[in-house]
C-alpha cells in the first residue's frame, strides 16, 4: 500500500507509526498549502527578503537562494521556511499581481476559462463598464479595425426607416455632430452647439440621390462670401449641382430661377441669374448691370431692353494707346477701335483696317 495520496501526495499515517501528529500536520501543511492557491506572482526566481507566512510563488525559470533547484514548482513559505510542491495538470491559481485566474495545462500557466468563441454575452467592458444600453463599451486612445486579407465593411443595421443609425460625436457627453440614418432613410449629416437645438447641414436623399443643403449654404472663400440661398431655389429632390459634364463644369438645374450671389458686405454685391425665358441677367450694386436677351440675341449693358446686338445704356471706353505703344492692327482685326492720346494732329479715335490704325476723322494712318 501506497504510503502518500495520489493527487495531492499527502502522506498516509503508517500502521503502528510513532509520532503520528507529525505525519498528519504534514498533511494539513500541504492541504494549507495547496487547496485554494493564490500564488503572489508568476515571474520571480528570486526569494523576497520578508516574506510574510503563508505566502506562496511560482518559481520561474533560474531560481536562486533557496529556490535554486526548484524550477517550475510553487514555494510555500511554512514554519518559517520554503516548502516545494509540484503543480499538477488542472491546478488552478488565483496569480495577485495580475489577478488572473489561471490553470496549469502540464507546462505553463494559462487563462482559466476563456472560450476562443464568446458567444451571446450580455456585457463587454474594455477597460470601463458596459450598461443596458451600450453592451459593448470601450476605453481606449483608439480602436481598430482591420481586414482579414481583403475587404472590411462597419455595418450599422436598424428595425425600421423610422429608426435611427448613425455616428454621434459628443463633447463632455453632450452631442456635437452626426452623421447616418437619424429617424429616416436619407443620409443626414447634423451639428449642434449645445446638445439638444441640431441643424441639418447636409442630407442626400436615398431614393434620388440629389442633396439638399439645410435652409442655407454658406462657403467662406478669402476674397468675401458666397451664399447659396432658399433651399426650394437651389439644391433640393428637383434642384441639383451637377458635376458630371467633362472639363468640370459646374450646373445649376432648377424649374424657375438659378441664381448665385456673391457678397462683398452684408447685403450682396454682384448676382447672377437665368430666368425661366432663358435670359441671363448680372447684378451690381445696381440692377441690370448685364441682360443677356434670349430671343433677341441681344446684349445689353445697364438696361433690360436691348435693342440691337449691343446696346449700352451710358458712355462707351476705349483703350487709350500712344503712337509708340499701338497695339498690331492686324492681330485686333479689321473693325477695332482705339484711341489714340498722342496723334500728331491731337487726340483722336481710331479704327482697324486689319493692316493699319487709321483716324476716325479721315481715315490718315495714325501718326
Amino acid at each position: 500500500m501506497s504510503l502518500i495520496s495520489q493527487n495531492l501526495k499527502l502522506p498516509f499515517l503508517a500502521p503502528a507509526q510513532a509520532q503520528k501528529h507529525v505525519t498528519h500536520n504534514e498533511a494539513l501543511r500541504a492541504l494549507d498549502a495547496l487547496v485554494q492557491i493564490s500564488l503572489k506572482s508568476l515571474d520571480s526566481a528570486t526569494p523576497p527578503a520578508s516574506p510574510s507566512e503563508g505566502d506562496r510563488y511560482f518559481i520561474a525559470t533560474g531560481g536562486t537562494g533557496a529556490w535554486a533547484g526548484h524550477d517550475g514548482q510553487i514555494a510555500a513559505f511554512q514554519d518559517g521556511a520554503w516548502m516545494f510542491y509540484a503543480p499538477a495538470p488542472g491546478w488552478q491559481a488565483w496569480i495577485e499581481d495580475v489577478a488572473r485566474l489561471k490553470v496549469w495545462d502540464g507546462s505553463s500557466w494559462q487563462d482559466a476559462g476563456v472560450s476562443d468563441s464568446l458567444q451571446n454575452m450580455s456585457f463587454v467592458g474594455v477597460q470601463t463598464t458596459a450598461d443596458g444600453t451600450n453592451r459593448l463599451a470601450v476605453s481606449s486612445d483608439a480602436v481598430l479595425f482591420s481586414h482579414n486579407g481583403t475587404d472590411i465593411r462597419t455595418k450599422l443595421n436598424k428595425n425600421s426607416a423610422t429608426d435611427t443609425a448613425s455616428f454621434l460625436f459628443q463633447t463632455g457627453w453632450s452631442g456635437r455632430a452626426e452623421i447616418g440614418l437619424t429617424g429616416d432613410d436619407d443620409f443626414h449629416f447634423k451639428v449642434s452647439a449645445d446638445g439638444n437645438a441640431w441643424i441639418d447641414s447636409l442630407v442626400i436623399d436615398a431614393n434620388s440621390g440629389d442633396i439638399s443643403f439645410g435652409d442655407r449654404l454658406n462657403y467662406t472663400l478669402s476674397l468675401g462670401r458666397m451664399d447659396f440661398y432658399e433651399r426650394d431655389s437651389l439644391v433640393n429632390l428637383a434642384t441639383r449641382i451637377d458635376n458630371s459634364n467633362f472639363g468640370g463644369a459646374w450646373t445649376l438645374y432648377r424649374s424657375g430661377t438659378a441664381q448665385v450671389k456673391i457678397h462683398a458686405t452684408a447685403s450682396y454685391e454682384f448676382n447672377m441669374q437665368n430666368v425661366a425665358s432663358h435670359d441671363f441677367i448680372v447684378h451690381g450694386t445696381s440692377d441690370n448691370l448685364l441682360f443677356v436677351d434670349a430671343s433677341k440675341s441681344c446684349v445689353g449693358i445697364n438696361t433690360d431692353t436691348p435693342a440691337t446686338t449691343l446696346d449700352v445704356n451710358g458712355p462707351v471706353r476705349v483703350a487709350s494707346f500712344g503712337v509708340n505703344s499701338l497695339p498690331s492692327a492686324a492681330t485686333h482685326g479689321a473693325g477695332a477701335l482705339i484711341y489714340v492720346s498722342d496723334e500728331s494732329g491731337g487726340a483722336v479715335l481710331a479704327f482697324s483696317d486689319g493692316t493699319d490704325w487709321r483716324r476716325v476723322t479721315d481715315r490718315a494712318i495714325v501718326s
